[in-house]
C-alpha cells in the first residue's frame, strides 16, 4: 500500500539542487515527522522492555528467588515441616 505524496531521494535532491525546497508538499514532511515519532516510540519500547529483562534477571540471582513453595529445591518431595497425615 502506498500512501503517495512521498519524495523519492534523487527527486528530493533535485528539488533541493534547484532551491525549490519550499515547493515540497507538505504531506512528505508528515512522513519525516512520523518517522521521528516512531524512533522516539520504539527507542521508549525498547528501553522499557531491556529494563524489565534486567530487572528479572537481578531478581532472578537473588538466593531466596530459587526457593519453592514446596521444599523441591532441598530434594525433598514435599516441605519437610508440614506434618504428614
Amino acid at each position: 500500500m502506498y500512501a503517495g505524496h512521498y519524495y523519492n531521494e534523487f527527486q528530493m535532491a533535485k528539488l533541493i539542487r534547484e532551491g525549490l525546497i519550499k515547493e515540497i508538499d507538505p504531506w512528505f514532511w508528515c512522513y519525516v515527522g512520523a518517522f521521528f515519532v516512531l524512533l522516539l516510540i520504539g527507542l521508549i519500547v525498547q528501553y522499557k522492555a531491556l529494563r524489565a529483562e534486567k530487572i528479572r534477571e537481578e531478581q532472578d540471582k537473588h538466593p531466596y528467588s530459587q526457593l519453592n513453595h514446596n521444599g523441591s529445591h532441598l530434594g525433598y518431595a514435599q516441605n519437610p515441616y508440614q506434618q504428614q497425615q
